[in-house]
């Protein structure tokens, strides 16, 4: 590739160290403050869970390949090694050989630690299959027995006295970890490195992983692979997550901190993950779908990039293109930005309108209704109606009379006079909606206590 033979061939290299910009193996385990339970574990590490499942199951193309390429190259600036590391590895890279190249000391493992830790959705967009190879070598040779293993690293004083406060507790590691089955190996590494910071400490890592824990990440012994430099290296998936035993102060003020495999199987937020995780399905995802995951998640600026990626690639008569309208709608109104969001439901409509009757079209009901939100946000009433009506004569054209979204739409109907203060007309609309709430299955008794509740507030209105 002509751009990284540029870059090769530059004079007046910068040979500074590069490893203060990327995590790489010995980055410091990353725990988070907010939304914890009481074992430690966050909402957010569950949210990328899902993101990286989904992610790696996203379809992958030559152009995506050819965009990571290009990216390793501008972060590798000018090492000349890294460099040349990159040229092979756009040559010769297969699936078979991820876990080989992740053990190379170049920008792979720098640059793909650094992602997963300061979660860079664009970086590990280009990077999906190199994690789901690494994932995939990973978990065809993980350990079967338990091991006793080592890993030693400087950590800031404040980290340790997080870890002191969260004994009991678990520490997620976004990235990848290596260990050592051999303890001297850990303290030689760190005997022989420097403290960068005054406000550091030395810590020696020991951990008990035992693959037979149900629901853990995998761990492989690099040693198992003939091409293994380091016989006793040990390496764990991505989001492994530890249990904090115990910690204690020995010689030379060096901190040895006991650790433990752990799963989030028991966890109370594990299940709302896995029902996330059943929406999108289990086999591969398109790029429009992954968008719904980032938005999903309040990942806005994200999925809007990647769905004006995915309109620009598009004929303009194309099915997603629709999808994209809508999903662009979506992003400005959740950020409250109504006239932009109006104007990518409009050109959904309009899309709408030229392919199908208004009556043989059932989407066109969601666009009326995403419009009829917009306006009802802004205070725009009388607006908001004559799209939720729309939305109602094509629901009631289309679908069977009971079905839940028509008495979504009476809802929102009912709400729109509620906010009106014209209590009959929302009376009467919640009624009905409740009707229809009240004959469907168990997922809808909260709706018909929700309506109830409409119900209850006009009631104890004055006329």
């Amino acid at each position: 590739m002509n751009f990284i033979r540029s870059k090769l061939s530059k004079k007046n290299r910068n040979e500074a160290d590069k490893s203060a910009t990327a995590s790489g193996a010995c980055a410091s385990p990353k725990i988070d403050d907010e939304n914890q339970s009481g074992n430690g574990l966050s909402i957010e590490y569950f949210q990328i869970q899902l993101l990286l499942d989904c992610l790696m199951r996203l379809t992958y193309n030559s152009s995506d390949y050819e965009e990571l390429i290009i990216m390793c190259a501008e972060q590798i600036a000018d090492d000349r090694h890294d460099l040349h590391m990159l040229q092979e590895f756009q040559n010769k890279y297969s699936s078979d050989r991820a876990l080989w190249w992740y053990l190379q000391e170049c920008f792979l493992y720098k640059i793909l630690n650094y992602s997963l830790e300061s979660q860079d959705i664009r970086n590990l967009f280009l990077f999906r299959k190199i994690l789901f190879d690494i994932g995939q070598q990973i978990q065809e040779h993980r350990c079967s027995r338990p091991l006793h293993v080592y890993r030693s690293q400087w950590i800031p004083n404040a980290l340790l006295d997080k870890w002191i406060s969260s004994m009991g507790q678990c520490v997620v590691i976004n990235s990848f970890l290596s260990a050592t089955t051999n303890a001297e190996v850990a303290l030689a590494f760190l005997n022989s490195s420097q403290t960068v910071k005054a406000d550091y400490c030395r810590v020696l890592i020991e951990i008990d992983a035992d693959p037979r824990v149900p629901g853990s990440k995998p761990f492989v012994q690099i040693g198992s692979f003939q091409y293994a430099a380091d016989k006793n290296e040990v390496l764990f998936m991505f989001g492994s997550i530890f249990m904090i035993n115990n910690i204690t102060c020995g010689d030379n003020d060096l901190y040895t901190i006991e650790m433990s495999l752990y799963s989030d199987n028991e966890h109370e937020f594990k299940q709302v993950f896995e029902d996330m995780k059943t929406k999108y399905g289990d086999g591969e995802l398109d790029l429009l779908t992954f968008v719904q995951v980032l938005y999903d998640l309040d990942k806005f600026d994200e999925a809007e990039e990647y769905t004006n990626r995915c309109l620009k690639a598009l004929p303009s008569n194309h099915n997603n293109v629709l999808r994209c309208f809508n999903l662009l709608g979506s992003i400005a109104l959740a950020r409250a930005d109504f006239d932009t969001s109006l104007k990518w439901y409009n050109q959904a409509l309009e899309f709408q309108t030229k392919m199908l009757p208004k009556y043989s079209n059932p989407r066109a009901a969601d666009t009326h209704e995403s419009i009829g939100d917009v306006y009802w946000k802004q205070g725009s009433y009388d607006l908001a109606l004559k799209h939720y009506f729309n939305s109602l004569d094509i629901k009631k054209a289309t679908l069977p009379a009971q079905h839940p979204t028509i008495a979504a739409t009476l809802e929102n109907i009912g709400r729109i006079y509620e906010s009106k203060r014209d209590f009959q007309l929302a009376l009467d609309y919640f009624l009905k909606a409740k009707a229809i709430y009240g004959r469907g299955s168990t997922a809808t008794h909260d709706k018909v206590a929700q309506i109830e509740e409409h119900i209850r507030r006009i009631l104890q209105n004055p006329a």
